[in-house]
């Protein structure tokens, strides 16, 4: 997983989905203004706040910012008068996003071992609490319940993330939620001891390896499964 790289084409691809999701004008976008320039638009207020909030939080991750920008972008979220689907979007992609630097951090510490899942339980907290939020808030936003069920088999609950993917509709989905869906089934798979299902998901139409960030996280943990189990599943 190279690190940078991956973290940029992710926030690039979440801009895209923001931009799809919310019909963001182009002219407020993060080519038009600066960083700098959307916190101060974001922390003035107006009619205007969805569009910046959701440029806010696309531009904060490509710069690998967005954990400076998640407090204040949850609030919003968490506010009575933000719409739950809206509430959803932010909430999901925050979440997504700090899971994903999470996954990082730990690769870059394992000194080449590649990725793992097992990450720090105390670290994963709040991250888990934000994306249950994006559940609760839009249960059927694909990107909410793929998240959650990544942290789900992060947390050593891979049945109740196996559940949260069952019947997932992804008929609208990007292509890097569709790969990040069946990483994370995989995933669950694993963890459940089905490793022939798992090597069938990763090997199946949607396991896009250019796509998302959860399958090639999948793939390097059945290997490593696979190894200790001293069996290869064709």
């Amino acid at each position: 997983m190279s690190a940078g790289n991956s973290q940029s084409r992710s926030g690039h691809n979440i801009l895209r989905r923001l931009r799809r999701l919310c019909h963001v004008p182009v002219a407020v976008g993060p080519d038009r203004m600066t960083l700098a320039e959307l916190r101060a638009s974001f922390a003035r207020g107006g009619p205007d706040m969805r569009a910046v909030a959701t440029h806010l939080l696309a531009k904060s991750i490509i710069a690998r910012e967005f954990n400076a920008d998640a407090p204040a972008l949850l609030a919003m979220a968490r506010h009575p008068q933000t719409d739950a689907a809206f509430a959803g979007l932010i909430a999901a992609t925050i979440a997504e996003a700090q899971a994903f630097q999470l996954v990082v951090d730990s690769t870059r510490a394992a000194n080449g071992r590649g990725p793992s899942i097992e990450l720090d339980k105390a670290a994963l907290t709040p991250i888990v609490e934000v994306a249950e939020f994006a559940v609760q808030s839009d249960p059927d936003r694909a990107e909410a319940r793929i998240t959650l069920a990544v942290l789900r088999v992060f947390t050593d609950r891979p049945a109740d993330a196996r559940q949260l993917l069952i019947a997932l509709d992804l008929a609208d989905a990007t292509p890097g939620s569709r790969a990040n869906a069946c990483g994370a089934r995989a995933l669950a798979e694993i963890e459940l001891g089905q490793l022939a299902h798992a090597r069938r998901i990763i090997h199946g139409p949607d396991a896009n390896p250019h796509s998302g960030w959860v399958l090639p996280l999948a793939v390097a943990h059945l290997a490593v499964t696979e190894g200790d189990s001293g069996s290869v599943v064709s």
